[in-house]
């Protein structure tokens, strides 16, 4: 679907929404809770109420039961079923940022589960059949009878295949909100608990969607877009040693001081059936740069390289492509996630990489030269014959692989060094000649990377002739485009010189639309809207006198009909 553009997005949303916002529904009816969105697999829990009247396990086999039998034409499930205790812990804190971990040994168990479990196939621990044994006894001794479980051997493996289930949950309890009880003064008002509410869900949630709750938008946020994707496997984590997730937080403050520094997207930190994956992201909306690919392998460098220095080895596969980036789930339960093939390749040169960064060959091409002598693809002997004998010491051939979701076999990039690569100020144009100064360049990516992520920014080219004014433009318009941010652009032209404001008018002109800007209740109407916007708060002198120099700058007469290019703007 992403391999269809914009003509896939409808398909993307309805899998995104539609296929897995229906599981999210189904998880809550049975009192469970979405704590990750892994890819295209959901990790759930369900916990054990206080009555001892609903156990996890019999809602939860129930849950699962009632998913296997979704599907789409193209799209079925399997599910894995595991019990144990889990562990809870927030991570993090640099920059005003958290994550929550939820950890536990029945985490790694469902690796192997989920394994033996063929398309709408539920498979359970032999430790979850225990548990499930033991509740429905515990029901019957009870007085209840009318819990049933039926299931048969996975193949060779200790775990078992659930059939069915019968158990009708007991009508629950409505607790009283006692928030509302003005007799105690113990609890805070409503409005107040909400505000806390949000002040503190702000430092989990994505800065991508809390823009777009602040414009109001959160209904439209999906897009595709030119993404460069970086899967890190913690490989050193045990889970047994780190079943207490606090255990990780020495290692995700370097990794989190590290993506800050690269300017990169947390997209997840989490503990799964593969084990301990940490997921970051360039391109998205406020992390969208010009080097979004040298910015990436400097990331999954230098926190290979930190990580060792306490200990910790990593795995690491940087993949970039089109992805789909937005929002995943229901109402209930939501998240921002990037989805294409070249996420999921990410996941799959990092499963290859055994304790070294391995790159593919999109992120290859969109690196800077000085970045591209650290690395080299097995077939391409030529270039590896031709480079200097320092820079053959740095590299080792990957091997072929096959990977899911490839027909032929791949080759991919290896960063073979000790050193922590830089991050390339700026993209180098392959044959173009190089006009511009260092500083300049580094100045107009810097000044387009701070437009790109929302922030309001001004840049003005000025010096005198012969100083390649025009190369930097032309910089400038194409760094524009690489970030897919609109670009307008106009030319000066012998008939403005002497007629004041001549180009602004014209690019006034082209950013509104003339057809939008013809009659004089038009342009009344426009100008009012776009003062308002500006100076929400504003004094009212503040405003006449901006409409003043408005008028001015266009040189509107409205004692005439206006038409564009009439001697009225000239």
């Amino acid at each position: 679907m992403c391999r269809k553009g914009v003509r896939g997005l409808d398909d993307l949303r309805e899998v995104t929404n539609g296929f897995l916002g229906y599981f999210v529904k189904i998880v809550y009816e049975h009192k469970g809770d979405v704590i990750a969105f892994a890819g295209d697999a959901l990790i759930c829990v369900f916990a054990d109420d206080r009555t001892g009247t609903s156990p996890s396990c019999l809602r939860a086999t129930q849950c699962a039961c009632i998913l296997r039998n979704h599907e789409t034409q193209s799209l079925t499930v399997h599910l894995a079923l595991a019990y144990g205790e889990m562990k809870f812990s927030l991570l993090g804190g640099l920059y005003g940022q958290w994550v929550y971990l939820l950890n536990g040994l029945c985490i790694s168990e469902l690796s192997d589960c989920i394994s033996d479990a063929r398309s709408k196939e539920v498979v359970c621990t032999s430790g979850y059949y225990q548990k499930a044994l033991n509740t429905i006894k515990a029901l019957s001794n009870n007085g209840d009878h009318t819990s049933i479980l039926k299931v048969r051997p996975c193949g060779n493996s200790n775990n078992i295949l659930v059939e069915t289930i019968t158990w009708t949950e007991p009508p629950a309890v409505v607790a009283t909100d006692r928030r509302k009880d003005s007799r105690s003064s113990r609890y805070v008002s409503e409005d107040t608990a909400v505000a806390a509410v949000v002040t503190s869900a702000s430092l989990f949630i994505p800065k991508p969607i809390l823009t777009a709750i602040s414009a109001e938008s959160l209904d439209h946020v999906g897009e595709f877009r030119q993404i460069t994707t970086m899967f890190l496997s913690l490989d050193s984590y045990s889970a047994v040693s780190n079943q207490d997730p606090s255990t990780l937080q020495p290692f995700f403050l370097i990794a989190q001081q590290v993506l800050h520094e690269a300017g990169g997207f947390l997209r997840q930190f989490l503990v799964d059936d593969k084990g301990c994956v940490l997921i970051a992201m360039w391109g998205i909306p406020s992390f969208t740069y010009s080097n979004n690919c040298s910015r990436a392998l400097f990331c999954a460098v230098s926190i290979s390289v930190k990580a060792k220095e306490i200990g910790h080895a990593c795995s690491v596969g940087v993949t970039t492509g089109n992805v789909f980036c937005g929002i995943v789930g229901a109402p209930e339960r939501r998240d921002y996630a990037g989805i294409g093939s070249d996420v999921n390749m990410a996941a799959r040169l990092m499963s290859k990489a055994n304790e070294r960064v391995l790159v593919d060959e999109s992120t290859f091409n969109n690196l800077s030269q000085s970045t591209k002598n650290l690395l080299v693809l097995a077939e391409e002997k030529s270039t590896f014959n031709n480079l200097s004998q320092s820079t053959k010491n740095l590299l080792v051939l990957a091997e072929e692989m096959h990977l899911k979701g490839r027909d032929k076999p791949i080759i991919p990039y290896k960063y073979n060094s000790k050193t922590i690569p830089n991050i390339a100020a700026v993209d180098e144009q392959p044959g173009r000649s190089v006009m511009l100064k260092l500083d300049v360049t580094e100045q107009l990516s810097l000044q387009l990377d701070a437009a790109c992520n929302g922030k309001s920014s001004f840049t003005l080219v000025v010096g005198p002739p012969g100083t390649a004014k025009s190369a930097a433009v032309a910089y400038f318009r194409r760094g524009a485009i690489k970030r897919i941010m609109q670009c307008v652009c106009i030319h000066a032209q012998r008939g403005h010189d002497g007629v004041p404001y001549g180009v602004m008018k014209e690019l006034f002109l082209k950013l509104v639309g003339e057809d939008n800007f013809s009659t004089e209740n038009q342009q009344r109407t426009l100008i009012n809207q776009l003062l308002n916007s500006l100076f929400p708060d504003g004094e009212r002198s503040e405003i006449d006198s901006a409409r003043r120099s408005l008028i001015v700058v266009l040189g509107i007469d409205w004692n005439e009909a206006f038409s564009p290019g009439s001697k009225n703007i000239n």
